[in-house]
Parts: C-alpha cells; sequence; structure tokens
C-alpha cells in the first residue's frame, strides 16, 4: 500500500459491495508481479494470471503494464477507512495513523520491489501519492525503528505536480540490503543494486547452501551474514541467487539427489525434504492436528487427507501450493467438501519428514505412528518416529493453524428486558479426551478454562482474558476465511471492552456482529 497498491471500495454510494485490493505494475517487474499475485496474495486471490495492458491479444503491441485484483472481503473494506480519507468527495490515499508498528522488514521488501528503484549507487522509493509531511513521517521511521537513514527529494513531474520522494542514504545501504534482502525475489535484486557476486561471497553462498542442505558435512566455521544478508529458515535458498546471478548449470547447487535414494536410517529423513517456510510448516501443523486424517487401510493402501468446506477450498489450493505435492479434489458433493490428499511414496515421504517430530496431540502422534510404521514397511525403509520436545506457544503459528481448522468465536447477547443488557465473547477450542493434557497446556498458556464431558474437552477463553488472543491474532492472521468471522468478532470486542453498560447503538451493532458470526459459520 505504500506503493501501487490501491484498496477499490466506495463506503459513501455502495457500502454494501465489499472493498478488493488492486495492484497496476511496469510490465518490466512482471516476476515479482505473478510473485505478488500467486504466492503473498494466493489466500485471497484467484488464480488466473496478472492482466497485460495493452492486451496482445487484441492490439498485437508488447504489454508495458499488467493488473490484478484479490477478491472483495469485508477486511479490505475495513482497511479502507486505514489508508484513504475523503478530501472533498475524493477518497486520497493516506499513511495509517499505525505505519511505525505496521512497517517491517518484509513491508519494505515489498515496497522497494514494488516502487522503488536504485539509481546514483542508492535506492530510491518512488512516494508520489503521499504529502511532504507523510514522507518525512516515513524517513523518521526508518531511521528510528530501523536505523536507516534518508532523506527527502522534491521531484517536479511531466504534469507539472510536485511530488516528494525518498532516497536512503549510501551510508545506509549496507544495513537496508542485509534488512530486506532474505525477502526479496531474486529477480528483483537488482533494485538494490545488487548485480554481481565476488568469487569470496560465492563461494560463501556454495558453502552455506550446502551446509544447509547437508547438515552432517563439515565445512568449517561461516557465518550466515554477508553480502546479501542474513539468509534465514524462511527467506530464500543460497542456491535460488547462485542461479540468478550465473544462470548456468555450472553453478546449480539447487538440485537435489532422489529423495527415495538410501533411506534406512533415522538420520536421514530430516534431509529428505528441507521445507524452510518455518512459518507455513507450523501452521499447516496446527491445521492438520485439527482436521488432518492419516489413513492406513488392512490392504497396505496410505493416505493423508484434510477435508474442508468448498466454500473455503481455495486453503486447501493454498496449502498444495507451498508444499508442492498432493492433490485437491472434490470429497462430497452433497455434503460441500472438498480434500487435500497425498497418496503416492514421494508425497508421503516428503509429508513425513516435515510431520515427524512437531505433532502435538496425542492422538495424531498415534495415527501417524500407525502410517509410519506401515509406510516403512510397504516401502521397506526404516524411517524412526520422532518424539516432539517443543511445546506450540503464542510466538509460532501452530495455534493460528489448529484455529483455522476448529477454533470458534462465539458471541452471546442477552437482552432480555428484565435483565441488564450484556454481552459475552468466547474463544473455543475442542477435542477428543484423548487430548486432555495437551488441551489443559493450551488452558494454561491462553489463560483459559478447561471443561470435560462426553468424551471430549474444551479450552475455552472468555471476555476479560481475550487480550491475549488478540494481540496474538494480530500478529499471526488467520489463513482461512475465518479470518472474516474473526474480525466480526473482534469488532464485538472492541465495541465492550471495559463497558458495564452498552447503548442501544452499541447493542444493535452487536446484534448484527451475531448474526454475521451465526452466519458465517454456517457457510464455513
Amino acid at each position: 500500500m505504500l506503493g501501487d497498491g490501491y484498496i477499490k471500495y466506495d463506503p459513501v454510494n455502495a457500502p454494501q459491495i465489499n472493498g478488493r485490493l488492486e495492484f497496476t505494475f511496469s510490465a518490466k517487474i512482471l516476476h515479482y508481479v505473478k510473485y505478488l499475485k500467486n504466492d503473498v496474495l494466493a489466500f485471497i486471490s484467484n488464480e488466473s494470471e496478472p492482466t497485460p495492458w495493452p492486451n496482445p491479444k487484441l492490439t498485437g503491441e508488447i504489454p508495458t503494464q499488467y493488473w490484478f485484483s484479490t477478491k472483495r472481503l469485508p477486511a479490505i473494506s475495513n482497511l479502507h477507512a486505514v489508508w484513504y480519507k475523503n478530501v472533498g468527495g475524493k477518497f486520497v490515499k493516506i499513511l495509517p495513523s499505525n505505519i511505525e508498528e505496521l512497517l517491517t522488514p518484509v513491508g519494505i521488501a515489498h515496497w522497494i520491489m514494488g516502487d522503488g528503484y536504485f539509481s546514483d549507487d542508492t535506492v530510491k522509493l518512488c512516494t508520489d501519492n503521499f504529502s511532504k509531511e507523510e514522507v518525512s513521517i516515513l524517513i523518521n521511521i526508518l531511521n528510528i525503528k530501523f536505523g536507516i537513514k534518508s532523506t527527502i527529494n522534491k521531484r517536479t513531474n511531466p504534469n507539472g505536480n510536485v511530488v516528494w520522494r525518498i532516497r536512503i542514504s549510501k551510508d545506509s545501504m549496507d544495513k537496508l540490503i542485509s534488512l530486506v534482502s532474505p525477502y526479496f525475489i531474486p529477480e528483483m535484486l537488482y533494485k538494490l543494486g545488487v548485480k554481481k557476486i565476488n568469487n569470496i561471497v560465492l563461494r560463501a553462498l556454495l558453502k552455506l547452501h550446502c551446509m544447509r542442505e547437508n547438515p552432517g558435512l563439515s565445512f568449517g566455521p561461516l557465518k550466515s551474514y554477508f553480502l546479501l544478508g542474513k539468509i534465514q529458515n524462511e527467506g530464500q535458498p543460497a542456491g535460488n541467487f547462485i542461479n540468478y546471478f550465473f544462470g548456468s548449470t555450472e553453478y546449480n547447487v539447487t538440485n537435489k539427489c532422489n529423495i527415495t535414494q538410501d533411506l534406512g536410517s533415522s538420520e536421514t529423513i530430516r534431509e529428505v525434504y528441507n521445507f524452510k517456510d518455518n512459518s507455513f510448516k507450523f501452521w499447516f501443523i496446527g491445521f492438520l492436528e485439527g482436521k488432518g486424517l492419516f489413513i492406513t487401510t488392512k490392504s497396505g493402501d496410505l493416505e493423508f487427507k484434510i477435508v474442508h468446506s468448498s466454500q473455503d477450498a481455495q486453503i486447501l489450493f493454498f496449502i498444495k501450493k507451498k508444499l508442492g505435492f498432493g492433490v485437491v479434489r472434490i470429497q462430497d458433493k452433497i455434503k460441500n467438501n472438498h480434500c487435500y490428499k497425498v497418496k503416492d511414496k514421494n508425497g508421503l515421504l516428503k509429508l513425513i519428514s516435515i510431520i515427524n517430530g512437531n505433532l502435538f496431540l496425542n492422538s495424531n502422534k498415534e495415527q501417524f505412528k500407525l502410517l509410519l510404521t506401515a509406510f516403512n514397511k510397504k516401502y521397506e525403509t526404516s524411517i524412526v518416529y520422532s518424539e516432539n520436545i517443543n511445546k506450540p506457544n503464542t510466538l509460532n503459528t501452530w495455534l493460528c493453524g489448529y484455529t483455522d481448522a476448529i477454533g470458534r468465536f462465539i458471541l452471546t447477547i442477552n437482552n432480555k428486558p428484565e435483565e441488564n443488557i450484556s454481552a459475552n465473547l468466547s474463544y473455543i477450542l475442542i477435542q477428543k479426551n484423548d487430548n486432555y493434557d495437551q488441551i489443559k497446556y493450551l488452558a494454561e498458556i491462553l489463560k483459559g478454562k478447561i471443561h470435560s464431558e462426553f468424551g471430549l474437552c474444551n479450552v475455552t477463553v472468555n471476555t476479560t482474558k481475550l487480550s491475549i488472543i488478540i494481540k496474538y491474532f494480530n500478529l499471526y492472521p488467520l489463513k482461512t476465511k475465518k479470518s472474516i468471522v474473526y474480525l466480526n468478532w473482534k469488532k464485538s470486542y472492541l465495541l465492550i471492552k471495559n463497558k458495564k453498560h452498552l447503548t442501544n447503538k452499541e447493542l444493535n451493532l452487536l446484534i448484527r456482529y451475531k448474526k454475521n458470526l451465526n452466519r458465517l459459520e454456517r457457510i464455513i
């Protein structure tokens, strides 16, 4: 949104039509356009390709721009009030009041990739849509929060309008590159002025990649800091950088050996499929702990499956895309369900390498052990089951994935004439009693209460203890359409927080939010 992002929404004339994000970029950065649409925003975008302009099929001309939009969502409508203000009947983009909190290294990386350029040995950011005062605020945030010094540059556009842009100080370029390069796609590194790698850095890249892909090998001391910044577990693999700079198979170290080759010990399984996106990995494990099924038949067939509502099938396609294996199919037309499933040997092997040693719930561990035993028998491998020594917490995405799978956000309203009007909110997780100890642990870290009956146990966090839940989902947003449920629930929380009495207007708003919650729960 600091660059070319635009929210299409008319809160005055058509507030009932939800907003959507729209992006228009130069054809020169088509790699980034596809990355933004198909990876970063995949969970709220369709699977079509970005639209070229002019359309070569209609005009025969080479496209100069590409455009795409997201789906229309209530959450995006709410963002409109944060990023725009009404000036003389026209909505003008502004800086959010909490921009200092919102701006992160990831955000700066996308800002540069989308609307920055490298000139005169430094990075310049196009902030043409913002006032001089707003640009000054951004400069202060870069300096105070990230230690990146910059100056404001005046520029007159061809149409005569004066605009203000940010010029990063040359002295801060190394710090900027170190900060944002882990979040760059290789094709966009030129915007940081990174075009060549000397032999020393090349050897470091090769060593780093080999060490990460083959932890058992020793290459001597090597730090993870170098010209391109720190490559983190969730960042780009070193091999991608090497391929980008040299474009030759001579330096291509990303091709891995056959994943089924020489499997025969517990040491090998963890290196079979080195999935580096920890944020997604722990979200996925939490999601499968709520909805995943490990299936072994008497005939020896093996299958992993996640069944989910067809109304929210996009999350299954998102999982397939992120993992790079498995298929998504219609599960039941009558029940309106889709499923993501893995049945082939290579897919199951990759899945096992992700899951083994990371499961939390007892019931899932037992089912996974059965599948692992059957896999070893069927394919004559000797993969050893690993116990999980780490527990979920509010500093990783496991709880987000688990909530996306089975979490509930409840609003109850008491507006009986003979009683005081009141409203209560609850966040609820339900599981079988087999997982009582794990649910008890979740209740402890979330400051909730645990209740057990009819073979089920649940943890409930009520109104006065919900601040930890709100903070967590602010940090780790939900990925399914349950995010829309949460948004209405959060609005209710903000409305009744610290209030002993509700006005009629507030009560009517809560009633509307409750209707939305009930309707969305039936759909999702």
